[in-house]
């Protein structure tokens, strides 16, 4: 049986109702230790792999052409007979792809993150 006297030397960990700090859900510094990537090229890469990958998944085949202006990723699509699934109704599934892409950018721990499709 542990008291208080026990925790009260252990400096690392502070007690919340009962529980150590790691087990209340405190951010821990491995979850941080990936560094930032700052390369623009490489956020670039990644985005057109990405989203070349996931309209594959769909049974959409085509290259994406990519580019960067300033800190906006520019990824496009030929145009072709599926131009109403990639835009979607009121541009709803271009927005999710854009909201997608710009996730796994962040995920992955790039800085540049904001894209159009």
């Amino acid at each position: 049986m542990s008291s208080a006297a026990d925790h009260a030397g252990n400096a690392d960990h502070t007690d919340i109702g009962g529980r150590s700090d790691i087990a209340a859900g405190a951010p821990d510094a491995a979850f941080h230790s990936k560094p930032l990537n700052e390369s623009m090229v490489d956020a670039v890469a990644y985005s057109q792999k990405y989203l070349e990958d996931l309209l594959s998944f769909f049974g959409h085949n085509t290259p994406i052409e990519a580019s960067a202006d300033d800190e906006v990723i520019q990824l496009n699509a030929p145009s072709t007979q599926y131009n109403g699934f990639l835009i979607g109704q009121h541009g709803d599934t271009m927005r999710s792809l854009q909201h997608l892409v710009g996730s796994a950018l962040k995920n992955n721990n790039f800085r540049y993150s904001r894209v159009n499709v």
